[in-house]
């Protein structure tokens, strides 16, 4: 009887990419309001980041215009989550 071995599984970890993908995500923020707009192209390792990190009241997805929605005084704190995951990240004051 031949015995195969078997490789481990490799378990996903919510950690920032070695190298950030290449493409670009927006910070909006209106000059009145309590929520600044995060635009980013879709990636896994992100959205699980930004779920584990900031609390739900404090962060919410907009399906019509498919961007999160941050409270604003959280601004500092997605823009680092976002220098993880995506090569340039540019603010908008609207």
């Amino acid at each position: 009887m031949e015995v195969m071995e078997t490789m481990p599984r490799r378990r996903r970890s919510i950690q920032p990419a070695s190298e950030p993908v290449a493409t670009s995500a927006t910070i909006t923020v209106p000059r009145q309001g309590n929520w600044i707009e995060v635009e980013a192209p879709w990636n896994r390792d992100f959205v699980l980041a930004i779920k584990s990190k900031l609390v739900y009241p404090d962060r919410q997805w907009n399906p019509e215009k498919q961007r999160w929605l941050v409270k604003r005084d959280k601004q500092a704190q997605v823009e680092d989550l976002l220098r993880d995951y995506y090569e340039h990240v540019d603010t908008i004051l609207a």
